[in-house]
């Protein structure tokens, strides 16, 4: 979803539901009022990918909102710092009374009939949530559906996808990559084994993918789209497990890209 320079991941397979992220707490009333909008009262699955707060700060506005089973963090930390992010009596108690579960490498966790596997991180560094550091623990899931592979990677780094690649070499290349860190990037190298069909940017209109990270997707014949509010806004991408159809809210608003990198 377009949610600033933020993650917002509403995932659907079968009647079952998972939403990643949210950013900071304003934003988890933006991305409940999203969810709630669809008319779903019930998630499987909240994700946190890593304990910064703009990426979970908006989880407890989340958990108050609706019923939510699981909340899967790659660390004992993430609970603290969601914890930590209740502005509300409600958001303490729905957050207190949430069950937690801890994902590691090459579990899996199932959405519908679609497992997403863990492939990170490899190894939890032991820092600060508010540290930069904290993005080297973000949760890396890669899902399959049928024949189409998706790669869901929050704030994860090059440090991290050496890791990654390293342990799970043949897990890289994927259908749909969710681009690491918004606008950041991978290395040349990296993004040449994940090979990416579709790529989709979770930033806003301030902090584009620069042109020449754009242009390596571009050569390898990925198409982009980003949430960005003056570029795509919301992406929805649907798989019957073979095709991949992709619906933005605004089609291929190059024009209004090109005058925000100028």
């Amino acid at each position: 979803m377009d949610i600033d320079t933020n993650d917002g991941i509403l995932l659907r397979s079968g009647e079952e539901y998972a939403f990643i992220d949210s950013g900071s707490h304003p934003y988890g009333e933006k991305a409940a009022a999203f969810i709630r909008s669809r008319g779903i009262t019930h998630l499987k699955y909240y994700i946190g990918t890593h304990a910064h707060l703009d990426h979970i700060g908006g989880a407890c506005v989340i958990l108050e909102a609706f019923d939510v089973d699981m909340v899967i963090m790659p660390h004992a930390l993430g609970e603290t710092a969601i914890r930590g992010s209740v502005w509300t009596e409600d958001e303490r108690k729905a957050v207190q009374k949430a069950v937690y579960c801890i994902l590691r490498p090459g579990e899996t966790i199932y959405l519908g009939s679609a497992p997403f596997l863990c492939i990170g991180p490899i190894t939890v560094k032991n820092v600060k949530t508010t540290d930069n550091a904290e993005n080297d623990n973000s949760l890396v899931l890669r899902a399959e559906v049928g024949e189409v592979s998706i790669l869901l990677t929050g704030d994860a780094t090059i440090v991290e996808f050496n890791a990654i690649i390293r342990e799970f070499p043949d897990k890289i290349k994927c259908d749909v990559y969710k681009n690491t860190h918004h606008a950041g990037e991978l290395s040349d190298a990296q993004i040449k084994m994940i090979e990416p069909r579709i790529t989709v940017f979770s930033t806003s209109s301030l902090r584009l993918p620069s042109d020449r990270y754009r242009g390596l997707f571009e050569k390898l014949g990925s198409e982009i789209y980003i949430t960005a509010e003056r570029v795509n806004g919301n992406v929805t991408l649907y798989t019957d497990g073979k095709d991949i159809t992709v619906t933005p809210q605004y089609e291929d608003n190059r024009a209004a890209w090109a005058a925000s990198n100028e």
